[in-house]
């Protein structure tokens, strides 16, 4: 398998600071404006107040009428509740940070969307019933590929030490997935390494392709952010 490419030096260290800032900014709980909603965002719990790409997945991820959908890492919970909004008929989030759950939580609450949205606490397919499949699975996946093997809660959210997770993610993805089920893959390849995040799904047998792109510009943090679709062809 070739090379990885790993997110390391300069760029590495200005993000880290970065989000060295945003622990600063952000004590306490406070809302945000995503898509003409409002939410409450929790302490630790990844932030559309400084990174577009929840708001771009929220708008762009496709979503089919009445779907079960699973998605990882759902953080505030914005992604599946515009989901809801978007026509899922269940939607059932999975996050590794506690708070997050608890985030989720409250922000179906406040939408209404309580009795359509399930939150679990764990890691990645951990938490779920045996034998419950989706239609689609989405993750905004930690797109930075490092070395580091120690990440805190906030750091999860960004780096994949190894790409272990993002691997778990897709091989165990077929004990979760319908027959006729997808993937959706929140990513950066401008943080990321999309050549091994393919190699990767071809391995356990997808075929994929970008649906969406967003390229984000500010003066902290710029980035491109695709969506990718991928579907089992064996």
């Amino acid at each position: 398998m070739k090379s990885k490419k790993y997110y390391k030096g300069k760029r590495y260290r200005d993000l880290q600071r970065y989000i060295g800032k945003i622990d600063r900014w952000t004590k306490g709980k406070y809302w945000v404006s995503v898509l003409g909603k409002r939410f409450i965002i929790y302490p630790t719990v990844f932030s559309p107040k400084f990174f577009r790409d929840s708001e771009f997945f929220a708008r762009e991820l496709p979503i089919n009428k009445g779907e079960k959908l699973l998605e990882i890492g759902c953080g505030s919970g914005i992604v599946s509740i515009c989901a809801v909004g978007k026509g899922a008929g269940k939607v059932v989030c999975v996050d590794i940070n506690p708070v997050a759950v608890k985030n989720t939580e409250r922000n179906a609450g406040l939408h209404g969307m309580a009795g359509k949205i399930r939150v679990l606490h764990g890691d990645v397919y951990n938490p779920l019933l045996d034998g419950e499949r989706f239609d689609s699975i989405f993750w905004n996946t930690p797109w930075g590929l490092v070395k580091k093997k120690r990440l805190d809660v906030y750091e999860q959210s960004l780096w994949d030490t190894e790409y272990r997770s993002t691997e778990r993610f897709i091989a165990q993805s077929v004990n979760h997935l319908k027959a006729r089920g997808r993937l959706l893959i929140g990513f950066s390849s401008t943080i990321g390494d999309l050549k091994y995040l393919a190699l990767l799904l071809k391995k356990y047998g997808f075929r994929w392709k970008i649906v969406k792109t967003l390229e984000s510009r500010s003066v902290n943090f710029s980035a491109k952010f695709e969506i990718i679709e991928a579907r089992r062809f064996r």
